[in-house]
């Protein structure tokens, strides 16, 4: 007789991943992964020579510059509508490593794109979205850091201007901005690889994650996906954008909602 079999504790720490991962919220979340993707995938080109100018010394870029580089130009006079001065050859240095950086990201986003469909729809890909998801933490985690260093300059600029609050701010609360959210993101991604981890332990050991730290994932996506939402209604109210590039904040926001659900799934199943 086996003696597990009768043993109560093995039943309660047996997993089950089918509940979490079976869901219409992960399916959700697996067909807008993989629609970023395809996004991703278009974008890794353009990122490609945007860092090849860099490295060839055609164009200094700041952190914030990479961003503007990778948007449609109506787009990002209405996102990102002040250009950030060069900032002499720090900038530059962190602007090129912002490059590689969202460039690994996009790499990487191309990559999970392939592994929440295998995962959601095949039972198969976890350890390779174990592998990307933490590859994405690291190469965000190194973006924030080049956009918080160059916010640098632009503060000091600020104070020797003593503080005048005028035009020439505007690029610097552009940057703290676009920091804030970096941070924000790095938070997320660094739960959404706590979560991960232990769905890959679990599919192949076949035991829960009881040693799990307490992550935050719902919260982090929830505020991402209304920060999104309300990104869209003013583009589309505020400064008349077109549907599509309104469309183009909607979905994702609709992709971060349903990983909050997924969320809410596996944690009402590890409780």
């Amino acid at each position: 007789m086996n003696p597990h079999a009768s043993n109560p504790l093995m039943f309660i720490l047996e997993a089950d991943p089918d509940r979490y991962i079976k869901t219409p919220a992960a399916a959700v979340v697996a067909v807008l992964k993989a629609v970023e993707g395809v996004v991703a995938f278009m974008w890794c080109f353009r990122m490609f020579d945007c860092l090849r100018g860099i490295v060839l010394g055609r164009q200094a870029m700041a952190p914030i510059d990479v961003f503007r580089a990778l948007l449609p130009g109506d787009l990002t006079r209405l996102v990102l509508p002040a250009a950030a001065p060069s900032g002499g050859t720090l900038v530059a240095v962190l602007g090129g490593a912002a490059a590689l950086c969202v460039l690994a990201e996009l790499v990487c986003t191309t990559v999970e794109a392939v592994a929440a469909v295998l995962l959601r729809f095949f039972d198969n890909g976890a350890a390779l979205f174990k592998a990307t998801r933490k590859w994405i933490l690291t190469a965000c985690f190194v973006l924030t850091l080049c956009m918080i260093l160059s916010c640098v300059p632009l503060l000091m600029d600020f104070v020797r201007g003593g503080f005048r609050v005028d035009a020439s701010l505007q690029p610097l609360i552009v940057c703290l901005l676009a920091s804030l959210l970096l941070i924000l993101r790095v938070c997320y991604h660094r739960a959404a690889a706590v979560v991960i981890t232990a769905v890959e332990y679990e599919l192949r050991l076949g035991f829960k994650e009881t040693g799990m730290e307490r992550v935050r994932l719902g919260w982090f996506a929830f505020l991402q996906g209304l920060l999104l939402l309300a990104a869209a209604a003013a583009l589309f109210v505020y400064a008349g954008a077109e549907v599509r590039y309104a469309a183009a904040f909607v979905l994702p926001a609709v992709k971060f909602f349903a990983v909050w659900k997924a969320w809410r799934v596996f944690r009402k199943c590890h409780r």
